[in-house]
């Protein structure tokens, strides 16, 4: 997870292949590069959108069945809200890991 949206940027923390994460919004960078601003526990950052994919309502259900609690999302003043539907999945799960990312 990285500090901006640049595979440059400064790492805010590791993540690995299966950890699920809250997807708050997705962006476009000056490269062209799609980055995805993420949440994972207190950690908020960016990560590229080809190292995520979006889970399945059957794995979000799963998710939460195991106990897991929702991720609560870091209030962001330049965010812009976008209605969802109940079941929209937020929820995104790290697909693929290299060290260099």
């Amino acid at each position: 997870m990285r500090q901006q949206m640049n595979s440059n940027a400064k790492y805010i923390a590791v993540l690995y292949q299966g950890d699920v994460v809250s997807v708050l919004r997705q962006s476009t960078a000056d490269d062209g590069e799609s980055w995805c601003l993420i949440q994972n526990g207190m950690y908020l950052g960016y990560v590229r959108r080809d190292m995520l994919r979006q889970m399945t309502d059957m794995e979000i259900v799963a998710y939460l069945e195991a106990n897991h609690s929702r991720p609560t999302a870091t209030p962001i003043v330049t965010a812009t809200p976008r209605a969802q539907s109940a079941m929209a999945s937020c929820w995104g799960i790290i697909s693929s890991w290299t060290q260099t990312h």
